[in-house]
């Protein structure tokens, strides 16, 4: 076989595929299907937020920054705390839910999780 024989060969089982690939597809998307019935729903949020921290500084008195190596000194010195957040879910004006949630790394965007009946 010549190569351009080979090639058009290709082609054409290359398009054969597209097209039964296609027609299969069609065919499985006219399936009926329904979710199973249950007396509870569920919910799955799930969303990125920055972490907000709260920083509390404060300045060196000489003493403590001579206490320090020459590399470590700076004149202000910050304690941080990570802030949480407060999920609150509601259904039909009846509240469901409410859950503090902590974020899982200091310093990153983590996903937090709860659970809840």
């Amino acid at each position: 076989m010549s190569p351009r024989a080979r090639r058009w060969t290709l082609r054409l089982l290359g398009a054969v595929l597209a097209v039964a690939v296609a027609v299969i597809t069609a065919a499985l998307s006219r399936v009926p299907w329904s979710a199973e019935r249950s007396e509870r729903a569920l919910v799955r949020l799930s969303w990125r937020a920055p972490i907000a921290r709260v920083e509390e500084c404060r300045t060196l008195t000489g003493e403590e920054l001579s206490r320090l190596p020459l590399h470590m000194r700076k004149p202000e010195v910050c304690e941080g705390r990570l802030l949480p957040y407060v999920l609150s879910i509601e259904v039909d004006e009846e509240e469901v839910l409410e859950e503090t949630l902590l974020p899982s790394e200091p310093g990153r965007i983590g996903p937090c999780t709860c659970s809840g009946s």
